[in-house]
Parts: structure tokens; sequence; C-alpha cells
């Protein structure tokens, strides 16, 4: 230690040394790292706020997002000359709010997209009902009823810095139709839930509220033609079809489901056809699909096949079946019958997958599936097989088998519910 001045002068002070700066929100701290609690220690500062001095911690405040500051520190002991030491820091920096787009209503739901979205950030979100999640820029909000609404909230965090403010978004899920007719059912498939209208009989399918997605899917099968009699050809199927629309009335629309032909009685009663099915109102495009054709019947002479949705199948009086398709629509909502040669007994009716079989008692051709009633796959529209008294297939739409009534048709209607 040199003493200043000669005898009785001051001594020389032990100038502070800092350690490195370490940043705070709107500030840094620092350490003397020679502290010694015989000296006084004063601070000045280039920025913010005058920087306290606590024991050894010299805290500078007051300082904006990312900036800067030169601490001066003097220490001070009577009989000792003042020393000074510096020390500079930086503020940390605070977050970028993040910036959230409007929310798009799903089912159950909603989703919005960060869209300054930064890697380098983890984000914390919360939300006032159901649960809410984040990958990337993408967030999702899931578990809300029909029109349920929740607010997100999303924060940005990341070591070293100051998190972000708090963003927001409100949104609103999906709200769901709502209708009355037939007789329902409500089931799960392909991650969504259905709620669906089967009609067995004529109609109506009432929508009191079209909800914010008001797609319905439409199945609509005409009723099956009647079994021929003595040699007699089976019922061709109703037409089959299946639509997707979206609603833009909520309205009455009318269903019609077409009766099924009676089939053919030995020498008295000739087979009929099917008629039609179909689905109409405003703001619909009425899908309807065509009676399937009665089977050939001999009956004090032979009556051909009938054409429909799909064609009766023939008998030995009237080789060609009956065509099918009779809309003309696309894709088909049926296939023609079966043909038959002179001396062989009754054909098969077309069916909705597929054509009946030529000759000899021959089947019907296969029917169609559809999930639309309860998510799994049900069989309609089967032709019938050609002169055989065992009845039909018992699905709906189907051609009744040589002498037997066809099936009556159905309409079923199938939309998203909660």
């Amino acid at each position: 230690m040199q003493i200043l001045g000669g005898s009785g002068g001051t001594y020389s002070g032990v100038a502070p040394t800092m350690g490195a700066a370490t940043s705070a929100n709107g500030g840094w701290t620092a350490t003397i790292t020679n502290y010694d609690a015989a000296y006084s220690y004063t601070a000045t500062t280039t920025a913010g706020s005058v920087a306290a001095i606590t024991s050894s911690t010299i805290t500078a405040s007051g300082l904006g997002n990312g900036s800067s500051s030169t601490v001066t520190v003097t220490a001070a002991r009577s009989g000792f000359e003042s020393a000074t030491g510096t020390v500079t820091g930086t503020a940390q920096s605070i977050l970028t709010t993040p910036t959230l787009s409007a929310a798009t209503a799903t089912v159950g739901g909603f989703t919005f997209t960060i869209t300054n979205y930064d890697a380098a950030n983890t984000y914390t979100v919360t939300t006032t009902a159901g649960s809410a999640s984040q990958s990337g820029g993408a967030g999702t909000q899931s578990g809300l009823s029909g029109g349920g609404s929740a607010t997100v909230s999303v924060t940005a965090t990341r070591s070293g810095f100051v998190n972000s403010a708090t963003a927001t978004v409100a949104g609103t899920a999906l709200n769901f139709m709502s209708a009355t007719g037939g007789t329902t059912t409500t089931y799960s498939s392909g991650g969504y839930n259905y709620k669906s209208h089967e009609f067995t009989s004529s109609g109506s399918f009432v929508v009191s509220t079209l909800g914010d997605s008001p797609i319905v899917d439409i199945l609509v099968v005409a009723g099956g033609g009647g079994g021929g009699n003595d040699r007699g050809g089976g019922g061709g199927a109703g037409g089959f079809r299946t639509s997707t629309q979206t609603l833009t009335t909520a309205t009455t629309f009318t269903v019609t489901v077409g009766s099924a032909g009676i089939g053919g009685t030995y020498g008295t009663v000739v087979a009929t056809s099917g008629t039609n099915s179909s689905i109409s109102g405003t703001g619909l495009t009425t899908i309807s699909s065509t009676g399937g054709g009665r089977g050939a019947d001999l009956v004090g002479g032979y009556y051909a096949p009938g054409s429909g949705g799909s064609g009766g199948g023939a008998n030995p009086g009237n080789s060609t079946g009956g065509s099918g398709n009779a809309g003309s629509y696309s894709p088909v909502e049926g296939y023609k019958g079966g043909d038959s040669s002179d001396g062989y007994l009754g054909a098969g009716g077309g069916g909705a997958g597929g054509v009946g079989t030529n000759n000899s008692a021959g089947a019907g051709g296969a029917g169609a599936t559809n999930t639309y009633k309860t998510g799994s796959s049900i069989t309609y529209a089967n032709g019938g097989t050609g002169m055989s008294s065992s009845g039909n297939s018992g699905n709906r739409g189907a051609g009744g088998n040589g002498g037997t009534a066809g099936v009556d048709g159905v309409v079923v209607i199938r939309y998203v519910v909660a």
C-alpha cells in the first residue's frame, strides 16, 4: 500500500473489480468481486436509473428492451484515496408478442395460426374451455360442443429472454344441423359423430337449424320389381343413388319412398315393376332413383321383363333381360337383367352392383353397400333370382325372386353432429 503525500498523507485506494454482468428484465446485475466492507461504494450510470449497490451486488435498472449501460463504481475509505472501476451490461430482450390469426371454426373447436412463429421460442397455450394445443405455428382448440366458444391465450418464452406479452384469440366451434323425420340413429365414424334419418315410407325431413356446415349425405333406393311366375325372371332391383349436398335453407324436404312391385301369380297376375324414390325441396338438387323392372312373366302369354333402376330377368319367351339405369345417371343406378334362351327357366334380375345371371333360375345381380345409416356397410338392392319361390333377399330395394314381390325402397340422410 502506497502512502501518498509523505508522512501523514493518505493511502492509495483499492479499485473495485466487477464480474461479468448478468442480464435481467429492464436492467442487469454484477458483483464486486473484491468487495471490502471497510469501503463505501457509490455508483453512477450512463443510462437508465442510477445503479444501486447492496453489499457486493450492483443493480442497474430502468433500461429499455435490449439496451445497455455502463456503471462506474467508486470505492471510498477514510484515509484512503478514492478508486473507481467500470462494468457494462445489457438488459434482457423482451420476446415479441405472438401474432394470432382469426379463428377458423371446426367440428368441436377451431384452429388458428401463430403468424410470427419462431422455432427458437417455446409457446405456452391455455384455454378457457376444452383443451388447446400448438404444433409449430398451428394452434388447435378442441373439446367444445356445437356452437361452444373459448378464448385461447398464447405466450412466448425462451431462456435468457423476458417472456412475451400474452396474445389471445377467441373462437367458436361449428354449430350443427338440427332436423327431424324418419327413424334416427347416432354413431361415430371416421372421427366424426353422425346422425342419420332412415325413411322406410314417404314422409318429411324437417330442418329447423342449418348450422355452420349443413352438408348432408343422401342415399335414395327405389322399390324393387316383382318376380315373374311360371318360368319367370327375377325382379330388377330398385335404382341405387347417393349424393352429397350443402343445404341452403332450413325448410321441409319431401321424401318419397318407392313401393315394391308385386310378384306374378300363376295364370292370373302379372308381376309389376317397383316405383321411384326421391327427396326434393328448396335449396336441394332433387335426387330420384327408378323403380326396379318386373321379371318376365307368363300369364296367358309371355310378358316382357321391365326396364328400370335395374332390369328384370328374361324368360324363354322374352330372351333379353330388361335394361337398367333407366334414369341415364352417372354413376349408373343399376344394371340389366339376365338373358334367357328358349327352353330355359327365367334369368336373374339386375342388381345395383351387377347384371343378373343368364338362364336356368339365374341368380340376381349383386347389390351395393352403403354406410350412411349406422356407419357399417349395409347391402341394398340385390336382383331377384329367376324362377325361385323362396322370396327375396330382404334388403331394401331388392328385386323379388320368381313369383314373389320385391322390397320397398328407402331414403337415408345423414349429417355431422356434436
